[in-house]
């Protein structure tokens, strides 16, 4: 048994949107490397509100970090340098948290310097990244989240998305996080805040 829902996933319509008709509520993305170039693409959102039962609460009570992650659908591999890396980060479902599942999130990343999909800290009660460097695919702020530093994250091979109203305020977050990667492969993507609270 398995506590996360298969829920409607943004990013990869926001991705893979090539037809932004078929989509629906408005996003923009800006080119890294000319932030002047600005495509409109429109996203998907579900509105199905889901909440942690207790059953839910009961099955992760006394778990390892290994076993959450096991049960939130995320992976883990050990690395030759004796670190880990995690299949992807993100929230057991669209509406529910950790913090829902009283599940303390620091543990669940100790360790872990490598996530070999997406990063996603929509809603994280993470304050920082911890020694993860590398996101193989992209990294995802917004919501209502408590991070407080992220410089941890190097080398990212996928596009940054920032839930803003502006590029201006994206941009800011960015600074207040402390974000300074080495490298970012894809682009800055900003998703209006409303938008999150669908």
């Amino acid at each position: 048994m398995q506590i996360y829902d298969y829920c409607v996933d943004s990013i990869s319509l926001i991705r893979k949107a090539k037809n932004a008709k078929s989509l629906g509520t408005l996003g923009q993305i800006e080119n890294a490397a000319n932030p002047l170039k600005q495509k409109p693409v429109k996203v998907l959102y579900s509105n199905e509100l889901i909440r942690a039962t207790q059953k839910e609460k009961d099955l992760v009570k006394g778990k390892t970090p290994y076993e959450i992650l096991k049960l939130a659908g995320i992976g883990t591999k050990k690395l030759k340098d004796g670190t880990f890396a995690l299949t992807e980060y993100r929230q057991p479902s669209c509406f529910t948290t950790f913090a829902d599942l009283n599940v303390d999130e620091p543990p669940l990343i100790t360790g872990v310097t490598k996530i070999l999909k997406s990063l996603n800290l929509l809603n994280t009660k993470l304050k920082n990244t911890g020694k993860i460097a590398t996101v193989q695919d992209d990294v995802v702020i917004g919501g209502k989240h408590a991070l407080e530093d992220i410089s941890s994250l190097k080398t990212i091979y996928g596009s940054v998305i920032v839930y803003a109203n502006s590029r201006q305020e994206a941009l800011e977050l960015l600074a207040h996080l402390k974000f300074r990667p080495k490298k970012v492969y894809g682009k800055l993507i900003i998703i209006p805040e409303e938008v999150h609270k669908l």
